[in-house]
């Protein structure tokens, strides 16, 4: 542990002067000697070392797999070839099985067995709907799914839905060095397990600066300076290619001039000019922020800077792949790559960034003796934020004893530099400590410097709405709270979208209720669509959903509101739900792969704990099974479903048995319009011969006699459904006639029923 003096000692700079140059040697002994701390120390030599040997092994341990449309198969193969090379990882790709009989049995046990999931999105793939199954599947095993763009397209919102926070690579327009780079970062990382999706901060606000530029306060003695020059027309001194950057930042930013945007880019094309790839960075990027230019050639030019190590471009480059902004697509893994590059160069909003990944484990393993060594290098330069991760260590205690004093401390110091939001975090301590008249002044001030643009986060309105919401140092008043929590979501706060709504449902007056909820529908707030759904649900007269509940629901399950998918599960569904013809049976099936698609984790282990994820496994099944859209339903696909339902719970396993049997085996004297398929009967009821003893133990829950009699009936069921595939072998029909195999099954039917004999004596009634 860090001594507290040493942290905050006079002699920080020296501190981290040396903290610096040590590492930059890679030297751990010497480190050790600065730093009097030895664990510290070896333990930043062990990420100096070279990481090959340890990226090699954990690729060995990995596998990928490719979904793709066959149509692409030349360029997939090219694809599945450079991934092999960028990352020394197993890659399997179906170049033989499709059409093939077992053929989902197979892709779905490779996608089970793999670590990552590459989905080609294609105007082939898009449209295939064996792509589409095989990408919903991966997503409900939570695998690790990877799109590789071949062509630059829009798709439809049941791939957006699945893709849309997963980690992007566009192959279209890389050329094969750049590919290859790319891949090796989605999969490889830096050495730890790739992170697809970025971070949330709804602590922090964003992770951009509040200003456009940080300056540390040399380079704005320097401007100073320089700006005295320019009035006396020192001109050859102006333009110096460090200083007309400089100078250009002091009109672009205000610094004690006005703001001249003309001015500014004057002075940075000077120094652009010069060969100063700083200045060649905020050229472009003032241009790209006036639409001065073609975007994409702007992009080239910042780009070439951070080639050249320019720590503008590295640092806010990194910046627009973290957010996916200014033509960069979302990237977060590069983002840090170049914050990196910049912290090596001495870039102190990077260090920041990096102390904030240290501390979060954001696409670095969590490390708070990193996360510390970084904030104090920013700290040597003032930057605001790192007082405050360095006051978030000690007021969660995560590296130094817990201190609230010492956490207070350091937020003023960064309230003092511009760290407006810091009075937040500050405010909440006083909360902790019952001062609530303090901690409301800090966030009603925090909310007052929000409004005046000094602040770009909603968290203010967020933590003042709280107080209201619950009466904590001032009056309780939802009404009051449900406005501040808009100011926050219209600043896309996360807390403030995802809270709301509950906030509103508090409101007793229903015509008030409604009017909010329709306002916090158009700012994106969590489950306002579901809400609106229910309200007009509540207002139908049959048990169909109405065309306005519907509306609703659909937009709600666009955006990823699981139970929204439910209710139109419900709504379509023949099986569990209201469903009257096969259209409706269609959007059944697609509602229920958007609710695989897209699982709720909270809500998901909700229907696991009563037993109605099952259900929703056996419905989807039999749905399947009715699937209008082909000649033949994927019955590798239905029995995956079904294996999932027993599975979650063996409740269904008689129905199942009656389906198959009844359906498959007799279609003529059930109403299931179903074909006779003998082969399919007799994989099922082969799988289901592996759930008897489970099911035997859930049924003896019921009264003996409603025990005796299930298990009376599936064995009724298994008997019938092998004495009918016997018979139609021996009959040939259907099959190839097989009088063996006939004998096979008229003998396997006894056996069934003494087996099932076997496991009533193990599990008594």
């Amino acid at each position: 542990m860090l001594p507290k003096k040493q942290v905050f000692s006079q002699s920080s700079a020296l501190f981290c002067d040396n903290f610096y140059g040590m590492l930059q040697k890679k030297t751990a002994t010497g480190l050790a000697i600065v730093l009097q701390m030895p664990e510290l120390a070896v333990k930043l030599a062990e990420l100096l070392k070279d990481r090959n040997e340890r990226m090699k092994a954990y690729s060995m341990e990995k596998s990928i797999f490719i979904s793709y449309s066959h149509k692409d198969a030349d360029t997939v193969r090219t694809i599945a070839e450079i991934i092999k090379n960028a990352t020394d990882m197993a890659v399997w790709y179906d170049s033989r099985l499709r059409g093939g009989e077992n053929y989902f049995s197979v892709i779905a046990n490779q996608i089970i067995k793999s670590s990552f999931f590459v989905f080609i999105v294609s105007d082939n793939s898009i449209l295939s709907d064996w792509c589409l199954r095989e990408l919903e599947f991966a997503a409900s095993e939570r695998k690790i799914i990877v799109a590789i763009w071949l062509d630059n397209i829009s798709v439809s919102p049941r791939v957006k839905l699945v893709i849309q926070n997963t980690h992007y690579i566009n192959y279209y327009s890389a050329s094969n060095e750049l590919f290859f780079d790319a891949v090796r970062k989605a999969f490889l990382g830096n050495g730890s397990q790739p992170i697809a999706g970025a971070y949330v901060d709804d602590e922090g606000g964003d992770r951009s600066w509040n200003h456009t530029y940080f300056l540390e306060r040399q380079k704005v003695k320097k401007i100073e300076n320089l700006l005295s020059n320019e009035k006396q027309k020192k001109y050859s001194v102006c333009f110096q290619p460090e200083n007309a950057y400089l100078l250009g930042l002091a009109y672009e930013l205000g610094i004690h001039v006005d703001i001249d945007l003309k001015h500014a880019e004057f002075y940075y094309k000077i120094s652009d000019f010069k060969g100063d790839y700083d200045g060649k960075y905020l050229y472009a990027a003032l241009r790209l922020r006036q639409e001065e230019a073609e975007p994409s050639a702007l992009l080239a030019e910042m780009t070439d800077a951070a080639e050249h190590r320019s720590i503008f471009a590295l640092t806010y480059l990194g910046d627009d792949y973290y957010f996916g902004r200014n033509g960069c697509d979302k990237d977060i893994e590069k983002a840090y790559e170049f914050w990196k590059q910049a912290a090596e160069a001495g870039g102190i909003v990077a260090m920041y960034y990096l102390a904030y990944g240290y501390r979060k484990g954001e696409c670095v393993k969590k490390d708070y003796e990193l996360a510390c060594m970084y904030s104090l290098m920013a700290l040597e330069y003032e930057f605001p934020r790192a007082y405050r991760i360095l006051a978030f260590m000690y007021e969660d205690g995560e590296l130094f004893e817990q201190d609230y004093q010492k956490a207070i401390e350091l937020y003023e110091e960064a309230i003092k530099r511009g760290d407006y939001l810091s009075l937040c975090h500050e405010g909440w301590i006083y909360g902790q400590k019952k001062d609530y008249e303090k901690r409301r002044e800090l966030y009603e001030k925090a909310v007052s410097l929000a409004e005046a643009g000094e602040i770009n986060s909603g968290l203010p309105f967020y933590r003042l709405g709280y107080l209201y919401e619950y009466g904590e140092g001032v009056p309780r008043d939802i009404a009051k709270a449900v406005e501040y929590y808009f100011s926050g979501a219209e600043r896309k706060h996360g807390n403030s979208l995802k809270y709301t709504v509950s906030t509103i449902m508090k409101i007793g007056n229903p015509k008030q209720r409604e009017s909010y909820l329709h306002r916090a529908l158009e700012l994106g707030c969590r489950d306002a669509a579901y809400e609106l759904g229910n309200i007009e649900k509540s207002r139908g007269e049959g048990k169909r959903l109405s065309e306005e509940a519907v509306k609703y629901y659909v937009k709600g399950a666009e955006s990823g509101e699981i139970r929204c998918a439910v209710e139109l599960v419900h709504n379509y569904s023949f099986v569990i739900g209201n469903g009257r013809d096969r259209n409706d049976r269609l959007e059944a099936i697609k509602w229920f792969q958007f609710f695989f698609a897209h699982p709720d984790e909270e809500y998901m282990d909700i229907l696991r704990e009563n037993n109605i994820l099952s259900t929703y496994y056996y419905a989807y099944a039999i749905e399947l099974d009715y699937d209008p859209n082909v000649n033949m339903p994927d019955r590798e696909y239905v029995q995956l479903y079904f294996q999932k339902s027993l599975d979650e719970s063996p409740m269904y396993l008689y129905w199942i048995a009656r389906f198959v049997v009844d359906g498959y085996l007799f279609p003529e004297d059930s109403d299931s319009g179903l074909k006779l398929d003998v082969a399919h009967a007799e994989e099922m009821l082969a799988l289901l011969e592996k759930y008897l003893a489970a099911y035997r133990e859930y049924i003896v829950q019921n009264e003996a006699s409603e025990a005796s009699k299930l298990w009376r009936n599936l064995k009724s069921k298994f008997n019938r459904g092998y004495n009918k595939i016997s018979e139609c072998y021996n009959l040939g029909n259907t099959v190839q006639r097989n009088k063996v195999q006939s004998r096979i099954y008229k003998n396997k039917a006894e056996e069934i029923a003494r087996s099932m004999e076997r496991i009533a004596k193990d599990v008594p009634i």
